[in-house]
């Protein structure tokens, strides 16, 4: 990743470019540019493409817990599932008609019952790691 931005002497940030070509913007004296500036070299020093910050947010999302509130899994999904009142962390299949059901390794009708208490929130089983 080519650099745009670095620290002076004093630790504040400046444009690599106004330095070595001269933009004669008089960006030095304007806020909203050191603004911009700033946040460049904040999103710079974390090393990352603009592709990798996009894959590590897409992975992020499939990880994160979702509430029931705000959606629900896709029909006969596998998914992990946490029931609040009772501290419960289970593998659950989802069904639109039934809702969340512990996992069973049979037929879906086969299933045992619910839990005691309601789902509360849910997530996407991860991906296992891939060995050689």
């Amino acid at each position: 990743m080519e650099r745009l931005t670095r620290r002076d002497i004093y630790g504040d940030t400046e444009c690599i470019r106004c330095f070595t070509e001269r933009c004669m913007l008089g960006c030095v004296n304007c806020e909203a540019y050191i603004d911009v500036i700033e946040r460049l070299r904040a999103y710079e020093d974390t090393g990352l493409m603009p592709e990798q910050v996009e894959e590590i947010k897409t992975a992020a999302e499939k990880l994160s817990w979702i509430s029931v509130e705000e959606k629900m899994p896709r029909e006969y999904e596998c998914v992990v599932v946490y029931i609040a009142e009772s501290n419960i962390y289970d593998i659950a299949i989802y069904h639109n008609e039934h809702g969340f059901r512990p996992w069973y390794s049979g037929v879906f009708e086969d299933c045992p019952g619910e839990w005691d208490n309601p789902v509360t929130c849910w997530m996407r089983i991860p991906k296992p790691i891939q060995g050689k």
